[in-house]
């Protein structure tokens, strides 16, 4: 067996500074690698929305002291699929965890 651990994105549609997403982040990160991307500000009720047409913006955020991730300017689901496809992160089995 693997002493590797598994790689997980963590989403949520809170926003990057959501506290229930931070609070998550605390406990998954005790068993796995986690990298966090969200939207830049509150998308609820469009995390499985997709943006099209317009130019999306990814940057590296400190959120809280030795806790970083990701902002994108779009949706939850746009944050998966950038994540998925674009982070340095490349490695991911599809372990991906909605809050």
């Amino acid at each position: 067996m693997s002493s590797t651990k598994k790689k997980i994105l963590l989403t949520c549609d809170d926003g990057i500074r959501s506290n229930g997403m931070l609070e998550l982040y605390s406990h998954l990160s005790k068993f796995a690698n986690v990298t966090i991307i969200t939207p830049q500000g509150q998308r609820s009720a469009e995390s499985k929305a997709i943006t099209i047409n317009k130019i999306l913006r990814v940057e590296k955020v400190n959120i809280i002291d030795g806790i970083s991730g990701y902002s994108i300017s779009g949706t939850s689901a746009d944050a998966v699929i950038f994540g998925l496809n674009s982070l340095e992160e490349r490695s991911f089995r599809f372990s991906c965890c909605w809050y």
